[in-house]
């Protein structure tokens, strides 16, 4: 389950909007660098979701094998990828060229690491801090307000998912474990979730502007945000990195980046 997790950790006492600049400074480096680098750096989330995160393995497996799957996915595509030359095999009519495993794999490494750091984004941060932040940002708290209800939303979403499938049970439904059978499940629990969410966001809209909320341009907060040492160490380190990787890209043409991987 992608949730906040509430465990001390060293990535939990950082402030979020160091951890939300550092997504961003993170997804400029594995979009400008190339694929080895993409490797280095989702092995270094790995061990800073474990060590500094103070995660378990059973808690990531759903976001990495949601990261992985997709990365597999844009690996296939390198049977289509124009213009290779080195054969690495075929398969009927179709071929499988180094120059589309490079590509395509630079693609894979930057989902993952996209995928995994923001997962782990979400493990270690408390989506009611996030929303403080970005008040502190100058975003309106009506609009700041709406995110935190649906951030808080989604583990009621999963946990109604579990229970539109204990019912199905309950009521002698088989478990029919063939794609078809999954798909026509998932579907039908889709739609009552989606009538559920459309009216708890209706009776939330209503409960906000029966209180007038947003009525005054400001608010007070119990836990006002503030910046931790840690995170504006980690936003530097991570932000000279940034700098460095484009200069030697772009600056002294060290190596190729493959940014339009395609």
């Amino acid at each position: 389950m992608i949730l906040y997790i509430r465990r001390s950790s060293l990535l939990t006492r950082m402030d979020p909007l160091s951890k939300f600049f550092a997504l961003i400074l993170l997804g400029v480096i594995v979009f400008t660098q190339p694929y080895w680098i993409g490797a280095i750096l989702f092995l270094t989330l790995i061990l800073v979701a474990v060590f500094c995160g103070n995660l378990q393995p059973r808690e990531m497996r759903l976001g990495l094998s949601m990261a992985i799957f997709l990365g597999v996915f844009m690996i296939i595509g390198g049977f289509w990828t124009a213009g290779g030359e080195t054969i690495l095999f075929k398969l009927g009519p179709l071929r499988y060229t180094l120059e589309g495993l490079i590509k395509r794999g630079t693609n894979a490494i930057r989902i993952i690491d996209i995928m995994f750091s923001s997962f782990l984004f979400i493990w270690t941060t408390n989506p009611r801090d996030f929303v403080v932040g970005l008040t502190y940002l100058g975003l309106p708290y009506r609009i700041a307000f709406t995110i935190f209800v649906g951030l808080n939303y989604i583990p009621i979403i999963v946990n109604e998912f579990s229970m539109i499938k204990e019912a199905q049970i309950l009521r002698g439904i088989q478990d029919d474990r063939t794609p078809g059978g999954l798909m026509r499940r998932y579907l039908t629990s889709l739609v009552s979730i989606l009538i559920r969410g459309l009216r708890k966001a209706q009776i939330t809209a209503f409960a906000l502007d029966s209180k007038g909320f947003g009525a005054y341009p400001s608010r007070t907060y119990l836990k006002a945000f503030h910046w931790t040492r840690l995170g504006v160490f980690t936003l530097s380190i991570l932000f000279l990195i940034t700098v460095l990787g484009l200069y030697a890209v772009f600056g002294l043409h060290l190596w190729e980046a493959y940014i339009w991987a395609y």
